[in-house]
């Protein structure tokens, strides 16, 4: 099995309630499995629940070679964090922001988001006025 990008011999894998398992040798505290679906299993270990998935021998393989998909930067851009309607947009094109300075108001089901500018910048571009409804992910104001 692969843990963070590193394979490891898992062995005495039992999927009850109580899980009691070895990695590389080493005896682990006793598990709690919780649930289990198509792709993952979910542990409960200590007081934390952590995702664990299981792949098989040809999954692995391929994941290991398989390039990473790149995180895209939004250092400079406002994404609306959810469906909802646009109430008041605080800034306009050429304005300078900094960061966690209020840039627009967002009502979602019948409720108010202030939502933050994520960094210092100059304002390039708004991308939707008041009253404009927007989906969750679009992009709403870049940075220059």
């Amino acid at each position: 099995r692969r843990v963070h990008g590193s394979s490891h011999n898992v062995t005495n894998l039992q999927l009850s309630n109580i899980i009691n398992c070895a990695i590389d040798g080493t005896a682990l505290d006793t598990m709690q499995f919780l649930s289990r679906d198509i792709s993952e299993i979910r542990l409960q270990y200590k007081g934390t629940n952590y995702p664990v998935r299981i792949n098989s021998v040809t999954e692995d393989r391929l994941m290991s070679i398989l390039p990473e998909k790149p995180k895209p930067d939004l250092s400079k851009k406002l994404i609306a964090p959810m469906t909802g309607t646009l109430v008041q947009v605080l800034v306009k094109p050429g304005e300078s922001v900094s960061a966690g300075q209020e840039a627009c108001v967002l009502e979602a089901m019948k409720m108010q988001n202030s939502l933050a500018m994520p960094s210092d910048g100059i304002v390039k571009h708004v991308h939707y006025e008041t009253g404009s409804n927007v989906n969750k992910d679009s992009l709403l104001i870049e940075l220059e």
